[in-house]
Order: C-alpha cells, then structure tokens, then sequence
C-alpha cells in the first residue's frame, strides 16, 4: 500500500472543491487519507469508513496521476460518500449524489459525458422511490449487474427500515 502524501491530497482536494461537485452544501469535509493498493478489477476506488480512500493500484500508481481528471474524478466520487457516512453512501441516492460529483469534475475539466452519463447527471437527487428505481436500471445499464446496484437499498438503511414497517412511503 502506497499512501499519498498529505500535501497532494490537499492539493487534490482544492481542485475538486473549485468544481462544486456536491450537490448539497455541507462543511469542508475532513482531508482523506488516500492510498494506492490493488483492489478488484472492477473497483477504481473505495471510500472506507473514517476518512480512508484507497485508490486501485491497478489503474492509479500514485503522486504522479495527482492532475488526471479522471483520477480526480473518482478521489470526488469517494470523497462524497466521505462526506455522506457509509450507511448513507450504501443506497442509491448516495451512489446518485457520488456518480454526479465524480462526473461534474470531469465536466469542469473539458471531458463530455456519454449520453448514459448525462442521462444520469440530469435526474434529481431526491428520496421518491420510482425515481431511484429508474436511477438504479440506469445506473446498473451502464455499469452492469456486477456493479452490485441492485443490491443497495434505495434510501440509507435506517429510512428503508421505516418504509418496512409502514411507517414512511
């Protein structure tokens, strides 16, 4: 596992902020501690609880892909369910909020979006539940079903339990 240095993360971190890629305004999250180590062939990155990010090794080797917009793109993506807390990172919205914020810093940086990412970028994050099934089919269309998507539940865990017992639709 290789860790990247304070100063970069920072460095990082400004450069995401500058693009706005959270939708709701909340206080600067606490800096990540980011490292590179391999993860599956799937996975880019991954948002541990607390404030660890570990990037995959496989495609990202370190400091020196600091200024890749892709990477940022992804560091913003992690950074976002940082910011949101793993039981909220781990529902649709949560992913919705992380794939938008990921895909505006690739939009602040000059890359165009396929039509299925736009598509994305144009729902609204809201908790209506025919709107997070069609984010979710959207969402599994582009990254596939080993993506795991409709595994999640489409509200953090605690608000999915009250629509169990009745007691929110």
């Amino acid at each position: 596992m290789k860790m990247i240095s304070t100063e970069k993360v920072a460095k990082a971190t400004n450069v995401i902020q500058a693009c706005k890629p959270s939708l709701i305004a909340q206080p600067k999250p606490r800096s990540p501690k980011v490292v590179c180590a391999k993860l599956g062939k799937g996975m880019s990155g991954m948002y541990l609880a607390g404030p660890l990010i570990i990037m995959n090794s496989r495609y990202f080797e370190g400091d020196e892909k600091l200024e890749d917009p892709k990477w940022l793109s992804i560091l913003a993506h992690e950074m976002e369910h940082m910011r949101q807390g793993p039981i909220y990172a781990y529902s649709v919205i949560g992913e919705l909020e992380a794939w938008q914020a990921g895909w505006r810093v690739l939009e602040a940086h000059g890359h165009p979006l396929t039509p299925a990412q736009l598509e994305i970028m144009a729902l609204p994050v809201k908790m209506e539940r025919t709107l997070l099934k069609h984010a979710q089919q959207l969402m599994e269309a582009y990254a596939g079903k080993a993506y795991g998507i409709k595994n999640r539940p489409l509200y953090p865990a605690y608000l999915e339990l009250l629509v169990w017992l009745g007691l929110k639709s």
